[in-house]
């Protein structure tokens, strides 16, 4: 991250997985860090447990408590801030980035490996839900 952030490149990194057990000083520390490297974005993004790990049987966290550290986020760094998934919650909390991606990681018990390649949310959904929270493209 040091050398990204000392090249011409822009550094992105994330408050990631975040699960039930971390507490509010473990991200508070961990956004000081990614704050010193002065990213040019920073993302909140939940963890998915999957079935069959050590945290395969935990709850999940809210998308009440990804926006709640994406504010935080946004407040400690003046930063642009993403929330993984997208949620009107987040967006409403300065949020002004998601990631409506794809993957071939089996993240969670929805995952078809038939449908890797596919968008896992709707474009035009997220990109309502940002303009009716005030963002503009």
């Amino acid at each position: 991250m040091r050398a990204i952030s000392e090249s011409p490149l822009n550094l992105t990194c994330g408050v990631d997985p975040i699960g039930i057990e971390h507490t509010d000083e473990e991200i508070a520390d961990i956004i000081c860090t990614l704050r010193s490297f002065d990213p040019a974005s920073i993302c909140s993004m939940k963890r998915v447990n999957a079935k069959g790990t050590p945290v395969g049987d935990l709850e999940e966290v809210s998308d009440r408590r990804i926006a709640q550290i994406a504010a935080v986020i946004r407040f400690a760094s003046h930063r642009n801030v993403s929330a993984v998934p997208p949620s009107k919650i987040a967006m409403q909390w300065g949020a002004s980035g998601t990631s409506i991606g794809t993957g071939a990681n089996p993240r969670d018990s929805i995952h078809d490996p038939s449908t890797v390649g596919r968008w896992r949310f709707d474009h035009d959904k997220v990109r309502q839900d940002f303009l009716d929270c005030g963002y503009t493209f």
